[in-house]
């Protein structure tokens, strides 16, 4: 649930924690290349988020076609429908 998630404050900040780690668990060289996939739930969260005025990591911007794209630190987010919300998180 979109909303449930943008209310939890600590659940929005676990999902940046975890992102970050994400983030630096990629070589050096391959770091700046990459881009995250996610469900619908969190895709809205995600670019929700990107409208506060507050939030630095995460933005918006016009990609090479003209349409808006989310992204953290720079790096795109993009919603994929194969990834379901009900799918049990890997480590």
């Amino acid at each position: 649930d979109v909303k449930a998630l943008l209310a939890d404050e600590a659940a929005m900040a676990t999902l940046y924690k975890d992102m970050i780690k994400l983030l630096h668990s990629i070589p050096a060289s391959g770091r700046n290349q990459g881009t995250f996939y996610c469900g619908s739930a969190i895709a809205a969260a995600l670019d929700l988020a990107a409208t506060e005025k507050g939030n630095l990591a995460i933005g918006s911007y016009q990609n090479a076609f003209g349409e808006p794209q989310t992204a953290f630190r720079g790096r795109p987010i993009k919603e994929c429908d194969q990834i379901l919300e009900t799918e049990v998180s890997t480590t």
